[in-house]
């Protein structure tokens, strides 16, 4: 009867001690925005500051026109966006039935949460698990990007956009990986950085 070496228990013991590890970090940076976007969502609402109405107005117009491909805002205008937010927001007031604050960021509450995690794993390819734990908890932490994480403007979607490119090229040009591999992450690669131009614009032909 063949035995199994004591190395590969070792390993499959590792392995899963630094999955719980990785689950608990994980846990710990996304419990942190929760609070952020908490505390803000229980601050003075601030709907009318920024262009947070035009954006709004784009994804009510989208469900009050039903045009979802060329977007106009509340009062019949072009919307000076493209159509991801709109896209987001549409699609959460239509599916809830809810239209107050928190639906209106919805968008930028789930890019802020997936950008989180994002600097966490990149943190700690690159330098290690503690620093990417302190990396991340210091980016929810940090001012600006407490306003940014409830706020109705394409600014944290297109920051998650970008950190998903970031995330892939690091796969591409450090990670050893096979063909299909290769093809997955640069195809993922491409689709970010493609979302991330339906969020903000198309670079000259933005208006």
């Amino acid at each position: 009867m063949e035995h199994q070496p004591a190395t590969d228990g070792l390993e499959d013991r590792a392995q899963t001690v630094g999955l719980r590890r990785t689950a608990i970090d994980v846990a710990i940076v996304l419990l942190l925005v929760a609070a952020v976007i908490a505390i803000s969502a229980h601050s003075p609402s601030n709907t009318y500051a920024y262009a947070q109405f035009l954006n709004i107005g784009a994804g009510i117009g989208m469900l009050e026109s039903g045009n979802w491909l060329l977007p106009h805002n509340h009062v019949g205008n072009v919307a000076r966006k493209p159509q991801l937010f709109g896209w987001v927001l549409a699609t959460v007031c239509k599916s809830t039935g809810v239209y107050s604050d928190f639906t209106f960021r919805a968008a930028t509450m789930l890019a802020a949460l997936g950008t989180a995690v994002l600097v966490y794993l990149l943190a700690r390819r690159w330098f290690g698990r503690r620093v990417g734990l302190l990396a991340a908890c210091l980016w929810a932490a940090a001012m600006h990007m407490n306003r940014l994480m409830y706020i109705a403007t394409t600014d944290m979607l297109l920051t998650f956009w970008i950190t998903v490119s970031i995330f892939c090229a690091d796969r591409l040009l450090f990670s050893p990986a096979g063909r299909i591999r290769r093809v997955r992450w640069l195809t993922a690669f491409w689709a970010a950085m493609i979302l991330a131009a339906m969020t903000k614009g198309w670079g000259i032909v933005n208006f």
